[in-house]
């Protein structure tokens, strides 16, 4: 329907619960629908946008001044680039905006797992300024209608506004104050010390990747064989060692490639190779890109591992095995003029201060998890302090053992202790951080159990 078709006046409120339903699931006339949308409002979205963000820019048009919305949108809307313009509209055309996340799953007999976000909007285009921001999260139905009636009778003096930037995560006043220890002088960006790049693809894990006693059944022995760091859950402390390849060895773990040369003569690698084939080669659009199609080791073994899919935020895994990796992790070279202990580095990510920031700059995903790009891991900020390489050792086999038996709470503590014991201004803003953090994460998790998997 077009605003203009209405028999009266523009609306004054527009209420709406859009499918959430991806472009690239729509049949040829809905997208020739979209098409026309588009050229006749001048505006073309990402190929990856779900109806729901047609909709809402759509609805605008139906509201008079000072109109009102409450719209249920898909948590994505606070972090999809292909919403930033949508949601760049709304601040611009509200005099106030209320985000609440709601814990509870409303839609899961409707088949969305995606957590549902309220979005109210007041006074369409009456405001001179970016709108008044109000956003929390709330954990069912309840809570939802005291925030509604709170935030309906209630002033902007009532609540400072929260940051636009990441939809009070973060209050006004703790993003302030984030802002200012990221100037201190020991505070460097993660981009600043290393290249972080993606993983190996392999075309076929399944079928390149295999317990090592798999590999044996079929005769291929070590010569062959490369050991690739298995699925986080696996890995689950600050470094990867010795003693764990050797446990996920005995544990048949997914985790020895193989790693024969483009001439190899073994008759078992030529035998297990032939089962893949010739039709179903050709068919991989990824062996095609190669000189030797079971060849996807690139030599390449980076000094540590980035947790980049995560629900208890990322990690760094120092690499002490000569250990490559493919899905779950990207590669870390720390660059070779940084003069700084690599442990202390992988200490400082898992203070809160950092683990915030990653929640401000990571994507949720669908199941609670928290996903970061190589662009978004390279902007975590880390604070460096002088510390001897006895200290660092000590505290890092503490933090590594919280982590490995499950403690990331007692893990992150300890960092902050470590981290911050020499700077009264970061220790001063450390509740603040950890109580937004909390809150960061609640919104975020599906579930009361959570895990790296």
């Amino acid at each position: 329907i077009d605003s203009n078709e209405l028999s009266t006046e523009k609306a004054d409120a527009v209420i709406g619960n859009p499918p959430y339903v991806r472009y690239s699931k729509l049949d040829e006339a809905q997208r020739a629908a979209i098409h026309i949308w588009e050229q006749k409002y001048n505006l073309k979205l990402n190929r990856r946008a779900s109806l729901w963000t047609y909709f809402s820019y759509h609805a605008l048009h139906f509201l008079k001044s000072g109109g009102r919305i409450a719209w249920v949108l898909p948590v994505s809307f606070m972090t999809a680039q292909y919403a930033a313009g949508l949601r760049e509209l709304f601040f611009k055309s509200f005099k106030k905006l209320a985000f609440f996340t709601l814990t509870e799953r409303i839609f899961l007999l409707e088949g969305t797992e995606e957590r549902a976000l309220i979005v109210l909007g007041d006074g369409f285009g009456c405001n001179s300024q970016d709108a008044h921001i109000t956003s929390s999260y709330v954990d069912n139905l309840s809570e939802l209608y005291i925030e509604i009636e709170k935030w309906t009778v209630s002033s902007n003096e009532d609540y400072p506004s929260n940051s636009k930037s990441n939809f009070g995560i973060v209050s006004a006043i703790v993003e302030s104050s984030i802002s200012r220890l990221k100037l201190d002088p020991l505070v460097k960006e993660l981009g600043e010390l290393s290249d972080v790049g993606i993983r190996v693809v392999t075309g076929k894990a399944k079928f390149f990747i295999r317990p090592h006693a798999h590999w044996r059944a079929d005769g291929i022995g070590n010569s062959h064989l490369t050991y690739i760091l298995p699925k986080s859950r696996f890995v689950t402390g600050l470094e990867v060692s010795t003693s764990d390849r050797e446990r996920h060895k005995e544990m048949d773990v997914p985790c020895f490639a193989l790693d024969a040369p483009s001439n190899t003569k073994s008759e078992p690698v030529l035998e297990y190779l032939s089962g893949y084939g010739d039709s179903n080669i050709k068919a991989n659009a990824t062996f095609a890109k190669r000189s030797c199609w079971f060849r996807f080791l690139d030599g390449r073994i980076p000094d540590a591992f980035f947790v980049f899919m995560t629900h208890n935020g990322p990690r760094v895994i120092l690499n002490s095995v000569h250990a490559n990796t493919t899905n779950g992790f990207y590669r870390v070279n720390f660059k070779p003029d940084i003069n700084i202990s690599f442990k202390l580095i992988a200490i400082s990510l898992q203070t809160t201060f950092t683990q915030l920031e990653a929640e401000k700059l990571g994507r949720p995903r669908g199941s609670g998890a928290l996903k970061l790009e190589p662009c978004d891991a390279k902007l975590l900020p880390l604070y460096l302090p002088h510390k001897t390489e006895v200290e660092i050792e000590h505290v890092f086999s503490i933090i590594d053992r919280h982590m490995r038996e499950g403690n990331e709470e007692y893990a992150r503590t300890a960092a902050d202790q470590f981290i911050f014991s020499g700077s009264s201004v970061f220790r001063k803003e450390i509740p603040h951080l950890t109580q937004s953090l909390m809150i960061a994460r609640k919104r975020r998790i599906r579930n009361k159990e959570v895990s790296d998997d």
